[in-house]
């Protein structure tokens, strides 16, 4: 994100991507990036979209609902593994 077009969070669109170092920049969030990766595996954070390879980042709409109530946040989870596991093949030793 250039510095200059962009002076702070709110003047983004909702379906505008920020990336972590921005969220950082532009002190959305009062977390670490270390604090944020634990938020975001205990789903409390919303999850980041890949952009491409080496590039995931945030929409802006997903961040402000968060900021509306940080406390009670659950990030949906459209990847959930199956409750049960089947073994395909081999025995229980091979899970």
């Amino acid at each position: 994100m250039n510095k200059n077009s962009i002076s702070n969070f709110d003047s983004l669109p909702d379906d505008a991507l920020i990336r972590l170092k921005d969220l950082l920049e532009f002190n959305v969030i009062p977390f670490s990036a270390t604090t944020i990766w634990r938020k975001i595996k205990a789903r409390t954070f919303p999850q980041p979209e890949k952009v491409s390879t080496n590039i995931i980042a945030w929409r802006c709409k997903s961040i402000r609902e968060w900021l509306k109530s940080p406390a009670s946040y659950k990030a949906n989870c459209m990847h959930q593994k199956p409750e049960s596991k089947s073994i395909v093949r081999g025995d229980e030793n091979d899970l």
